[in-house]
């Protein structure tokens, strides 16, 4: 897991660390199948059904809880839904696949304390 190997190579623990989540698909445009419902099982709490095979997912919800997990308590949650606004930011599902659009990730390091 990475956040247990930086934990390990940089002595810092995630309590002093800060996440943001997003933006990313919202959850209630995020439909998935019996098979993301049974690989996050651990996280039903995130999910609505739709039917009996559908439900919406909350990526950005079951992030945080991961994060929390790991001992993270500083989680910003940026409330930008990528499929409805696929205006302003790349969306795979609303593209419909015909686009390829980029998204950044990052993990940085700041001398300064954010609490």
């Amino acid at each position: 897991h990475v956040l247990k190997q930086l934990e390990q190579h940089l002595g810092i623990s995630p309590a002093q660390w800060l996440a943001a989540v997003g933006p990313c698909i919202g959850a209630n445009a995020f439909t998935v199948g019996s098979d993301v419902f049974e690989a996050f099982s651990a996280y039903r709490n995130c999910f609505v059904q739709k039917n009996a095979n559908k439900w919406t997912f909350d990526l950005a919800g079951t992030l945080s809880q991961q994060l929390r997990e790991c001992g993270v308590e500083h989680i910003e949650i940026l409330n930008h839904c990528t499929f409805d606004s696929s205006h302003g930011f790349f969306s795979h599902r609303a593209a419909l696949s015909k686009a390829s659009g980029r998204q950044l990730s990052f993990i940085g390091i700041c001398s300064e304390n954010f609490s």
